[in-house]
C-alpha cells in the first residue's frame, strides 16, 4: 500500500509540473500575441480626420474659426512611425524626418515636418487598426480637446505600396536636366501614386483634399480640370528645373487634352471616380 501511495504522489507531482509548464507556455505565448505600445505603434499610418465633440459651447466656437486650417494641416496625411523611433511624413520622404517616443499611453513627435513639429498627443483607443490621438490645442485663454483618428494600413493591405521607396522615386529632385523619356515616367509614376491614394481615401475617408495630390488639377463634382503651369507649385518642385516642370507639365497635358474626348469616369463616391480618371490618364502616358 506504501509502495501505491509513492506512486500516486508522484503521479500527482508529476501531472502538477506538467500542468504548470503548460501554464506557462500558453502564458508566454499570449504576450507574445499582445504587442506592446510600440509595437502597435510602429508602422504606416493614415490620419484620417479630427472629432471635437466633447468640447464645450465656447471652445466648440473657438476651434470652429480654425477648423479648416487644422484639417488642413494634417488630415489625409500619411505617417510612419519606423520602429528605430524615426517618424516619416510621406509628403516630405526624401527632405525632412523626425522622432517619436511613446511614455505610457503619452504619443510625442519632434520634427516631423507641418503639423508634426511639436506634437503630443494621449492614446485613448486602439481598435480594429484604428487609433485615436487626443490633442489638446492652445486657443485663447482656453484650448480644445481634439481627438485624431489614425487609419494603420497594414503590410498586406492595398495602401501599403504608398510607402514603400520604390512607390516614392519620383519624389526625389534630380539632380541633372532629365530627357523626356525619363520626365514620361515620372509623371506616369505620379498619377498611378495619387490614383491609388484616392482609391484608399475612397475607402477609408468621407472627406477629400485636393492639394494632398502633387498635381495640377481641380476636381469638380463629377469632373476635374487642369489648371495652368505654375513654376511654383507642388507639381513643379519635383523636377529639376522650371524648364524641365514645363516639359512635364506638357505630357500631362497631352495625356489629359486626349483624355477629354471621353467621359469622365463613374464611381460609388466622387473620390473614386478622381482615382479612376488619373489612372486613366496614367495609361495615356508611353
Amino acid at each position: 500500500m506504501r509502495l501505491i501511495r509513492t506512486v500516486r504522489l508522484n503521479d500527482l507531482k508529476r501531472i502538477a509540473i506538467c500542468i504548470f509548464l503548460y501554464a506557462s507556455f500558453a502564458a508566454c505565448k499570449f504576450n507574445k500575441q499582445q504587442p506592446d505600445v510600440n509595437e502597435a505603434i510602429t508602422g504606416n499610418w493614415i490620419v484620417l480626420y479630427p472629432d471635437h465633440q466633447r468640447n464645450n459651447d465656447f471652445q466648440t466656437a473657438l476651434y470652429a474659426g480654425l477648423q479648416d486650417s487644422i484639417v488642413n494641416l494634417m488630415g489625409l496625411k500619411l505617417v510612419s512611425f519606423v520602429e528605430s523611433g524615426r517618424f516619416q511624413l510621406i509628403d516630405s520622404l526624401y527632405r525632412q524626418t523626425g522622432s517619436w517616443q511613446v511614455k505610457q499611453n503619452e504619443l510625442a513627435v519632434k520634427g516631423g515636418g507641418k503639423g508634426w513639429e511639436r506634437f503630443e498627443g494621449r492614446m485613448i483607443s486602439f481598435r480594429n487598426d484604428t487609433l485615436q490621438l487626443v490633442e489638446y490645442i492652445p486657443l485663447k485663454e482656453d484650448a480644445a480637446r481634439i481627438v485624431w483618428f489614425l487609419k494603420k494600413i497594414n503590410d498586406n493591405d492595398k495602401g501599403a505600396a504608398l510607402f514603400e521607396k520604390a512607390s516614392n522615386e519620383w519624389r526625389k529632385k534630380p539632380s541633372v536636366p532629365e530627357p523626356k523619356k525619363q520626365l514620361a515616367n515620372k509623371v506616369k509614376k505620379m498619377l498611378e501614386y495619387y490614383a491609388l491614394y484616392f482609391e484608399v481615401l475612397s475607402n477609408e475617408s468621407n472627406y477629400f483634399i485636393g492639394r494632398r495630390a502633387a498635381l495640377p488639377f481641380r476636381y469638380y463634382q463629377h469632373g476635374a480640370g487642369l489648371v495652368p503651369f505654375n513654376e511654383r507649385d507642388a507639381f513643379s518642385r519635383f523636377f529639376y528645373n522650371k524648364e524641365d516642370a514645363s516639359k512635364a507639365y506638357d505630357i500631362l497635358e497631352d495625356a489629359y487634352l486626349k483624355d477629354r474626348k471621353r467621359p469622365f469616369p463613374r464611381g460609388d463616391d466622387y473620390i473614386i471616380e478622381y482615382s479612376k480618371f488619373l489612372r486613366r490618364l496614367a495609361g495615356r502616358i508611353e
